[in-house]
């Protein structure tokens, strides 16, 4: 963050290139968090985030930094459960959107921003309508264009197995705070690399709750995940060594939600008892 942190001091207030050098900072910020779990550069994130959009209204970059600190308070709400986070986010996203020209390539991957947190918010209040309002923007942002420009989440630009690390290092991370935090490894395996969008945001949203639970509910000392690539398909496999007790419908939100995720894209969700441990296995078809 020294170079981003230099180059905005450089830069005198009301400089045409503030909003972006702001909106860098941020983001390097952000990755900061998800390295380390940290929830301080986080927070700094929205403020410098929140500051890049006032310095930059009018901006030509304004739908990129909107897209930023959405980004930044969904990241914060997966973190602490703070619905007006979430809520915020949702508004910030559609701004995003609405401020973006359909033609432009980055479109679809807003799409797919804003669906998804429609998805968390109407999973959180039951809300059907917004559920399949969800769902028609999911399926439109897969029919557009395919492109890895300003995903949520934000760690995705660097494509997804860099993105995978991240999470599980952030996972080991936060597991050592908790007693006997399980060591995490992760397997990456075909080409990945024109994964479509809306299926990126699902495999990723699905390794993170995945390991969320492990750490939160498994008493594990050992997680394997593993991400593969098969033809056609992207199969995500979740095992640990933990307490299990699985049933093979899920419960509870978080799974219950990767499950209706997985199968919005044509895939499919599994819970296996291992005895002991847990297997989480999905498989997603690419379009």
């Amino acid at each position: 963050m020294t170079a981003q942190r230099a180059a905005l001091d450089m830069l005198p207030p009301g400089h045409p290139s503030r909003p972006v050098a702001l909106g860098n900072l941020g983001n390097a910020l952000r990755e900061s968090y998800l390295l380390t779990g940290d929830p301080e550069p986080l927070r700094e994130a929205i403020d410098t985030h929140r500051a890049a959009l006032l310095a930059g209204a009018g901006h030509p970059h304004h739908p990129s930094l909107l897209t930023n600190l959405a980004s930044d308070l969904s990241s914060s709400y997966d973190r602490t459960g703070d619905v007006d986070e979430l809520w915020e986010a949702l508004a910030v996203s559609r701004q995003a959107l609405d401020t973006t020209d359909p033609e432009d390539p980055r479109y679809a991957s807003r799409q797919s921003n804003l669906a998804s947190l429609m998805w968390t918010s109407a999973s959180r209040t039951g809300d059907r309508g917004r559920l399949k309002d969800a769902i028609t923007l999911m399926e439109s942002a897969a029919a557009g264009p395919d492109t890895g420009a300003g995903l949520d989440p934000p760690a995705l630009h660097r494509g997804l197995p860099a993105a995978l690390s991240l999470i599980v290092r952030r996972h080991e991370i936060g597991g050592r705070h908790e007693v006997g935090g399980p060591v995490i490894e992760l397997s990456v395996a075909g080409d990945l690399a024109d994964v479509p969008a809306a299926v990126e945001v699902a495999v990723f949203r699905l390794v993170d709750e995945g390991l969320s639970n492990v750490v939160r509910h498994a008493s594990a000392s050992h997680a394997w995940m593993e991400v593969r690539r098969v033809g056609a398909v992207v199969r995500v496999v979740l095992d640990d060594d933990g307490v299990g007790g699985a049933t093979s419908t899920p419960t509870g939100v978080g799974l219950e939600s990767m499950r209706r995720r997985c199968e919005d894209l044509g895939g499919t969700f599994r819970l296996v008892d291992l005895h002991p441990g847990t297997r989480l296995s999905a498989s997603i078809p690419l379009p």
